[in-house]
Parts: structure tokens; C-alpha cells; sequence
């Protein structure tokens, strides 16, 4: 496959990956933060979860080992931190009502089309790799140059984890 563009929103250090089109909104409406998420398991098994059947997907996962895969351009919005308003109240995707701490949740906005979503392979007992931890860095300071709304990164602001 060749290489997508960079202005096309697709990261040039990535392994890309692009799921089908019917698992993501083509679009977005500004990048507000990055959102931290934790897979629950491999590289390998995020990969196939996301090119698979579940409707799930992030733009980004790194692995252990430092491998960082695009799924989805950062021009469009990735089903990664999906929450529904309804009658004045946040629902996750299973239908439960939450209360989420992030202050910047738009009002009647899937956060999907505003923020960015980063995978990370592993347990969330488990501590990053220093390949991990050097991977998000470089991903984290290369989506800055894209969208100055990021820069500076601000914990609970513009950089959050998915259960803010």
C-alpha cells in the first residue's frame, strides 16, 4: 500500500492501517485534546478488534515495542470516546448515564468529532515501556504541529485519559 499523505492527516512515522470508512465520521469539528486510552490487551489484538468486526476504532495504538499504527486520518473522527447527550445528560455507548470530569465536553457533541484518540497496547496495571513512552512523546508532539488548539498540552485539558 503507499504511503498516505500527511495532508491528508496521516502521521509520516506511522504503520497505517485504515479501517473501512464505515467506522468513523469523515470530518471533524476541531481537536479540543488528546484522549489516553489503555486497549486491555496486544498490539495485535487491538489491531484485529479495530480492522475486525467491532465498531470501535482510535486514530492512533502504539505497542510496547514502540510500533505506533494509524487507523484512522486525524482530519476525521475515530468512534473512540463516544458519549451521547440526551435531555441534558451524558450516556456511554451501552446507554448508562455518566458524569464525565472533563470540562471541555460540548453540550449536545459527541467528544469523537473534537478530540483525538491514542490507544496504548497492555493493561492499565501496567507501565509504559520507555519505546512507549518515547512513541507517544514524538506522536504527541507531531499532532501539536498539526493542531496548535493542542499545544501546550494541559493535563485534564488538552491532553485526557478516557475516563475524563
Amino acid at each position: 500500500m503507499a504511503e498516505l499523505a500527511v495532508a491528508e492527516g496521516w502521521c509520516p512515522f506511522a504503520i497505517h492501517k485504515p479501517v473501512p470508512s464505515h467506522k468513523y465520521w469523515q470530518g471533524n469539528k476541531g481537536r479540543d485534546a488528546v484522549v489516553m486510552h489503555v486497549s486491555q490487551g496486544t498490539m495485535n489484538s487491538m489491531v484485529g478488534w479495530f480492522l475486525g468486526g467491532s465498531e470501535a476504532t482510535a486514530h492512533f495504538g502504539i505497542g510496547p515495542d514502540g510500533a505506533l499504527f494509524q487507523f484512522v486520518s486525524v482530519h476525521d473522527s475515530a468512534f473512540g470516546n463516544g458519549a451521547s447527550f440526551r435531555n441534558g445528560r451524558w450516556f456511554d455507548p451501552a446507554g448508562h448515564q455518566v458524569k464525565p470530569a472533563w470540562a471541555g465536553l460540548r453540550a449536545g457533541q459527541n467528544p469523537n468529532w473534537y478530540t483525538i484518540s491514542v490507544e496504548h497496547a497492555g493493561f492499565f496495571t501496567d507501565a509504559w515501556t520507555e519505546a512507549m513512552d518515547a512513541t507517544n512523546t514524538r506522536l504527541l508532539i507531531w499532532l501539536a504541529e498539526q493542531f496548535a488548539t493542542l499545544a501546550p498540552y494541559a493535563p485534564g485539558k488538552t491532553l485526557i485519559g478516557h475516563c475524563d
